[in-house]
């Protein structure tokens, strides 16, 4: 049985410990390590200095408690689920028991965004023995910084929180006519204001945020609301007519893991015209798309009083990612073959 020391935020509604469970039923023998009692110790202040400057006592231990554990066992793989408080001498370390070392990075630390915390993890590109990466676009940013072998693999839904609702499930059942989960940010803000004052589309928002750009008018206008996971998140989905689906420019994203999520769930997807969803979904077949506002306006107006067709490109969009693979096992079943493969590699 292959052996794994799996590290990340191991929070049970995270992406990253769903990653994990793919991992356990793919039959991996999963040794976990839990980053967050290190990247969450103390109060507000402490950690935002710690991961905006990657400093203090905190970082010093979580290097050295991983070494320590992965030493403590022999590992095929040590995979690092967006690990940024690790020096490229503790990679270097770990990479010296005999394990292969696989970062996985959702995010992009070439991308305009300006999220914080990348100096170490820019610093220990060169010493991973493989980046998996979930847009293509990086993959040249990543081998000019030094990167030894890049990998693709897209976002993924996890089949033990996102599938369908209970049989019978009806529209009168759906309480939210068009609905968003996520956060503000690139111009997310603007993007739902002019849905509402231009067109009259007041779209409910879940995500965190919203109280700190939205005005409190526009947030209870909005019908805002703080984030949800698990299964409060699949229910929201299973309660909303018309799913919105943005991507995160700032990150040069194509396509997120609401892409794979809400279908997943046979939620109505009304998403972004990127060339990832054209990609992975049939326009008007298994998802609807949008260029701009004034289509997404045009669009929701188009399927809302649409109750069959809504059923019809949600049931066809639920099998499309369930027969293409878009599940986190199915991601991880590809990956591990291109894994095993030395002259698989991510197209440049």
């Amino acid at each position: 049985m292959t052996q794994i020391l799996y590290v990340g935020s191991l929070d049970r509604n995270g992406h990253c410990y769903q990653r994990m469970q793919a991992f356990r039923r793919l039959g991996w023998d999963v040794e976990p390590f839990d980053t967050d009692p290190y990247v969450l110790a103390g109060g507000r202040i402490a950690r935002a200095i710690r991961i905006r400057l990657l400093i203090g006592p905190e970082v010093e231990r979580m290097n050295v408690d991983l070494l320590a554990a992965a030493r403590a066992r022999r590992y095929d793989h040590v995979w690092l689920d967006k690990v940024l408080f690790l020096r490229a001498s503790t990679v270097r370390d770990i990479a010296a028991t005999g394990a292969r070392t696989i970062h996985f990075n959702p995010d992009n630390p070439f991308g305009s965004r300006g999220d914080p915390g990348w100096r170490l993890f820019m610093a220990a590109i060169p010493s991973y023995d493989v980046h998996v990466l979930p847009r293509a676009s990086n993959i040249a940013e990543y081998t000019r910084a030094g990167a030894r072998r890049c990998l693709l693999m897209p976002y993924g839904y996890d089949p033990e929180t996102h599938f369908p609702p209970p049989a019978g499930w009806r529209d009168s059942d759906r309480t939210i006519d068009v609905g968003f989960v996520g956060t503000p940010f690139d111009r997310r803000k603007e993007f739902f204001l002019e849905l509402w004052r231009r067109h009259g589309i007041a779209v409910n928002l879940r995500g965190s945020h919203w109280e700190r750009v939205l005005s409190t008018d526009e947030y209870r206008g909005l019908n805002a609301a703080g984030p949800v996971y698990g299964a409060d998140y699949r229910e929201t989905i299973w309660r909303t007519r018309i799913s919105i689906g943005l991507v995160s420019h700032g990150n040069r994203d194509e396509y997120t893991t609401r892409s794979f999520d809400i279908p997943a769930c046979a939620g109505f997807l009304l998403a972004e015209r990127t060339a990832g969803h054209r990609s992975a979904y049939r326009e008007g077949e298994e998802v609807a798309l949008f260029a701009d506002p004034a289509e997404c306006a045009r669009q929701i107006r188009h399927y809302l009083p649409l109750v069959e067709e809504r059923a019809r490109i949600a049931t066809a969009g639920r099998a499309r990612a369930v027969q293409s693979g878009y599940s986190n096992d199915g991601r991880l079943a590809k990956l591990i073959a291109e894994l095993e493969n030395p002259d698989a590699a991510a197209p440049s």
